[in-house]
């Protein structure tokens, strides 16, 4: 025992008699945490929060409010900005369209002869599964007239999970010639939903929405006169990111 407390305490002294071995263990550690104190490296920056309003009703507007009472600070787009968070997808593609059908609206943008345009509607899959039939036609009605102002525009893209869903369900890759969107939404209705979910991996909660989609895909290619639609992978999430990355959020 009594030669480990002596190569102990040599070590020891050897230790403290190395000047630079105090600096580094003792005095530089202090310095660190002083500079790094100093700057303010220990705060973090509160994160930026979007808030896409598409109830714009009392609760939406109660939901805000709390959120700022907790100090919490948003920006609230409109329809309309959101929208425009698909012109990068296709401002260098002319004479084309992008749609985005989300829960409860519409967003499309479109390229006529390099001048851009995009517009949303309040026609979503889940709000359209709520309005009667009068309601449902009014609200086409209106997309249908703003598509129209624009016709032809030859080259489509569809964006989110209800067209790549019904792809799936065919087995179909790439492009989709506006004719033969009919018979890929008929050959999806008629599997059964254990088929979709375990054969073709389609999510369960979005089985009933992909048939409305579906509706409103052949709705926008005919009253814009598309030949095609094309599937992306980008969301308009990308738009939003890229945005907020680059100040314009």
């Amino acid at each position: 025992m009594k030669i480990y407390l002596i190569i102990a305490a040599s070590t020891i002294k050897m230790y403290f008699r190395r000047t630079q071995s105090l600096f580094w263990t003792l005095f530089f550690p202090v310095v660190m945490m002083v500079g790094l104190g100093f700057f303010g490296f220990g705060e973090y920056e509160k994160p930026k929060l979007g808030l896409i309003d598409q109830a714009e009703n009392t609760i939406s507007t109660e939901f805000v409010n709390k959120l700022e009472k907790k100090n919490i600070h948003l920006k609230i787009l409109t329809g309309k900005q959101e929208a425009s968070l698909l012109v990068n997808f296709n401002k260098d593609i002319e004479d084309s369209a992008v749609i985005d059908i989300g829960g409860g609206s519409i967003e499309v943008c479109i390229n006529s002869k390099s001048d851009m345009h995009y517009e949303s509607f309040q026609l979503g899959a889940v709000r359209l599964l709520n309005l009667n039939q009068d309601q449902r036609y009014e609200a086409m009605s209106q997309f249908g007239n703003w598509l129209e102002e624009f016709t032809p525009i030859p080259r489509t893209f569809g964006l989110g999970g209800n067209l790549r869903a019904i792809m799936q369900a065919n087995d179909h890759k790439g492009l989709i010639h506006a004719e033969d969107l009919k018979s890929l939404i008929d050959n999806y209705n008629r599997l059964d939903e254990d088929t979709l979910i375990q054969k073709f991996e389609i999510p369960k909660d979005r089985i009933d929405i992909v048939p409305i989609a579906a509706e409103i895909y052949l709705f926008f290619l005919s009253k814009i006169g598309a030949k095609t639609i094309e599937n992306s992978f980008s969301s308009i999430s990308d738009g939003l990111v890229r945005k907020v990355v680059t100040g314009e959020l």
